[in-house]
């Protein structure tokens, strides 16, 4: 049990006056790449059989298997490339991962190794050797590989085909799945009435009411057991759900609509066309069930923000406006023309052990507001910041897991620290163990130091680098001073003796004093940005006060126009939110940095929901008298502050 003391005190409330077994369930997770023959070893498990012709997975299949008496519900992942980032919806730390191998190929073992210790932790790992019939030769260094990821728990040579290695996998799963946490968790009979339920039900989602009536109906009345128990029915995999990103609300019984609408909009034509770009007034067309789709899942009008938003918080795409939105893995893979002038312009690398895809689809989603006109492409992104006189063009190479970075203009270490931290950030979020920071030489570029040998070399008052190869010497001092000021130099080291984690903002600059080293060089600058930064707070302050005004009439009008008083609640509640999330956004303003994504969600929400005559907020709102003279109001607020703190634009 690892959620905190209330959801521990209401677990254990639940087994009062009632009984208790052990859950015994949990969830295998399979992945590989798309040939790899996971969907086979599975049926191969199951049913005994083997399908040679068997299709490739789209996403997601889940099947149910029973083995000494312990429920296995098999994830088998899709292995296609550009599906791995909707993986992460359900990757769990509370499950056993199968790696499945085709032993007729130069596997990438480690790029999935990791791609588990990223997403899954330490979750054991049993790697499977597959199509051992077609390679007998085909091995790897078990011993080395289990050094560097403990969590592995063995290797398996296995055929579908002749049958190879089913023994073996079957007995070593008996002696796995009983160590699994879920396995041996206790149950109360209420918890498992529930649980039942909601795996017997045919729909693809339910809303959060109809989750909390089930719970009525078993006496389960404490909000803290409510969502404990909806904890561990997503870990099993039973529902999906995400409260802290404002969707709870929906939650989701079936996966597979989850990923097959994600799979239908990145794999759709339209999207295609549009280098990426997707009108969200085309999801309905591009979600409808095609005449040759076997049992289509449906997507009603009412589900597709909740589609997008779930994309959005796992930064598969990122919105251009109130009505588009791109995903950079679709983007062009050729680079644009444009110019970029490399005289002394600062040059740094990151170079990784392990690069996952969505590293730098998410840095384009975090640096959205500095791109400079539209200059983006599939591996790379141009960028630019006026304030500080700043261009910077990124480039991302997948094969030599490596991140380039060059800045010009008036404040470039300024802006490569911003970026430098954004990345770290992202690195942070992602766990990645190993990531070089190397500086490559200003008259030879081919040529790389790494950042933490110099910074030892300073610390040992070393003033010069020797580099055999070229037969010179460089100044420690001067290839640091070109990408950091001495000051900041200074806070880093401390950084990393202290070995503590970063946790300041994507967008908090003036953490990493960029903007105090630029005040006192730039007063009169700093004047007009502070002028700004005034124009912002009263900004936000009038919009704080015109949505009091629209919330307070809302809630007058659905007193009198909405007849059921759980609507009237769940109105009340949501402008209670929203209400929130625009406090957020005026600590934003004042810290000078992005709303956090779950108010920026509410928000951008909101302000769709005034036009959608169908959400619940917009049918009341069209009852408004003042209704029109809010709007104009509230738009001209909105635009001014939206690219203040991260906020998608509207098109009027």
């Amino acid at each position: 049990m690892k959620q905190g003391n209330e959801a521990i005190h209401a677990y254990f409330e639940s087994f009062k006056h009632q009984q208790q077994q052990l859950l015994n369930e949990c969830k295998i997770i399979l992945i590989g790449d798309g040939s790899a023959g996971k969907t086979s070893l599975v049926k191969c498990l199951m049913e005994d059989k083997f399908n040679p012709n068997e299709p490739q997975t789209h996403g997601i299949r889940i099947r149910d298997w029973k083995i000494n008496n312990i429920s296995v519900h098999f994830w088998d992942f899709g292995g296609q490339d550009i599906m791995h980032a909707s993986h992460t919806f359900f990757l769990s730390k509370r499950s056993l991962y199968l790696l499945v191998l085709d032993g007729r190929k130069d596997e990438k073992t480690e790029y999935w190794l990791k791609h588990i210790q990223t997403f899954g932790g330490n979750a054991p790992v049993i790697i499977v050797l597959n199509k051992a019939d077609e390679n007998p030769a085909f091995d790897l260094e078990r011993k080395s590989l289990k050094r560097k990821y403990p969590n592995i728990e063995d290797f398996v040579r296995f055929s579908c085909s002749t049958g190879e290695g089913k023994r073996n996998l079957e007995l070593l799963l008996k002696k796995c799945l009983p160590q699994l946490e879920l396995v041996n968790t206790p149950f109360a009979q209420s918890w498992f009435n529930i649980k039942n339920k909601l795996r017997d039900m045919k729909d693809d989602f339910i809303s959060y009411d109809d989750y909390l009536k089930l719970c009525h109906d078993e006496g389960i009345k404490s909000e803290e057991a409510r969502k404990t128990l909806i904890t561990f029915l997503d870990n099993l995999g039973i529902i999906v759900h995400y409260p802290e990103m404002g969707l709870e609300d929906t939650h989701v019984l079936n996966p597979r609509w989850l990923t097959n609408a994600v799979y239908k909009i990145i794999n759709s034509k339209k999207v295609s066309q549009k280098a990426g770009v997707l009108d969200l007034n085309d999801l309905s067309e591009i979600l409808k069930p095609q005449k040759d789709e076997e049992n289509p899942y449906h997507y009603p009008k009412n589900k597709h923000d909740y589609i997008i938003n779930i994309m959005k918080k796992f930064e598969i795409c990122f919105p251009l406006d109130v009505r588009t939105v791109l995903i950079p893995d679709l983007l062009c893979k050729d680079e644009p023309d444009f110019t970029f002038d490399k005289d002394e312009n600062l040059q740094f690398i990151f170079q990784y052990d392990f690069l996952p895809k969505s590293v730098f689809p998410r840095f384009m989603v975090q640096m959205q507001n500095d791109i400079e006109s539209n200059l983006y492409w599939r591996s790379g992104v141009v960028l630019m910041d006026s304030d500080l006189g700043t261009r910077a063009v990124i480039r991302c190479d997948d094969t030599e897991k490596q991140i380039y970075i060059s800045v010009i203009g008036e404040q470039k270490r300024d802006y490569f620290a911003y970026l430098r931290k954004a990345f770290r950030i992202i690195n942070d979020s992602f766990e990645i163990p190993i990531v070089d920071e190397l500086i490559p030489l200003p008259d030879n570029p081919d040529f790389t130091v790494s950042y933490e040998e110099l910074i030892g070399l300073e610390r040992m008052r070393e003033t010069h680098i020797a580099i055999g190869k070229l037969e010179q010497r460089y100044s420690i001092s001067k290839l640091l001073d070109g990408i950091e000021k001495p000051d900041e130099r200074k806070m880093i080291i401390n950084e990393i003796l202290k070995a503590k984690e970063i946790n300041m903002p994507i967008d908090n600059r003036s953490q990493v004093e960029i903007k105090d080293s630029f005040i006192q060089k730039q007063s009169s600058r700093q004047s007009q940005k502070v002028s700004q930064k005034n124009k912002n707070v009263i900004t936000i302050n009038e919009i704080q006060g015109l949505f009091k005004n629209i919330k307070e009439d809302l809630i007058d009008e659905a007193d009198i126009s909405l007849a059921d008083e759980k609507d009237k609640h769940r109105l009340t509640k949501e402008l209670e939110h929203i209400e929130k999330a625009f406090e957020d956004a005026s600590d934003a303003v004042d810290k000078e940095q992005s709303i956090k994504p779950e108010s920026k969600n509410r928000i951008e929400t909101f302000v769709k929901s005034l036009e959608n005559t169908e959400s619940r907020i917009g049918k009341v709102y069209g009852l408004l008298e003042k209704g029109k003279e809010y709007g104009q109001k509230f738009y001209e607020l909105y635009n001014k502050i939206a690219p203040v703190v991260g906020l998608a634009s509207l098109t009027l």
